[in-house]
């Protein structure tokens, strides 16, 4: 069962992955690799990456990829020609289907941004501080609840699913319910509760008014 500690571990392990991942673009834009970044400037002068990106190169691209607009995309990208170190000559240029594409991953992307928010910021907090109230769904089920991982405190897991207010208390803090027909007529009499963990000590009667009989 994993742990919220393995999933700080797998973070951090991401992270590193992804910085390295970054350096060593920015290492191939630097000796000028094109022919292992893009196939599409394998014929071209191999200046022309980096004639579009500004140093540092690693991360200089995110801007320029975010900044560009699809008329620009479909005239051609100026510095990719054919000629002259990539400033004379055609163009590379995107079609109408790479636009329709790329805006198809802009949608995406603002999708994935907005559920993130939406579940740091509400379904975490809310499953991490969901509470059991052994009075309503009986002392148990909320020890149960209370062996889930760290992990599991932050998912629908820790929220208790089902609640009943017919609920009868024995010394030994179990629970019975009281819309069971084979309770022992016994269990409908006095009975106490002793729980420290709640109000100290608690002592309920229950009778046949009580229950309704």
């Amino acid at each position: 069962m994993a742990t919220l500690s393995q999933v700080y571990i797998n973070l951090a392990m991401g992270t590193v992955v992804t910085t390295i991942c970054y350096i060593g673009f920015g290492a191939a834009v630097r000796f000028e690799c094109n022919k292992d970044l893009t196939p599409r400037a394998w014929n071209r002068p191999i200046q022309v990456i980096k004639n579009c990106l500004s140093r540092p190169y690693s991360l200089s691209w995110i801007h320029w990829a975010m900044s560009q607009r699809y008329i620009d995309l479909l005239a051609g990208i100026p510095g990719t020609g054919t000629r002259q170190k990539g400033w004379s000559g055609p163009n590379l240029r995107t079609n109408l289907d790479g636009i329709i594409l790329m805006r198809y991953h802009a949608l995406q992307f603002k999708v994935s941004v907005v559920t993130t928010i939406l579940c740091i910021a509400m379904l975490l907090p809310l499953y991490y501080t969901a509470e059991c109230d052994p009075l309503k769904v009986g002392r148990p089920r909320c020890q149960e609840i209370s062996q889930n991982t760290d992990f599991e405190q932050l998912t629908i897991a820790n929220v208790v699913p089902e609640y009943s207010t017919e609920i009868i208390y024995k010394k030994n803090g179990t629970s019975v319910d009281l819309s069971d027909a084979s309770i022992p007529a016994n269990y409908l009499n006095s009975t106490d509760l002793n729980d420290i963990d709640l109000l100290q000590t608690i002592s309920w009667s229950w009778t046949n008014g009580v229950t309704g009989e």
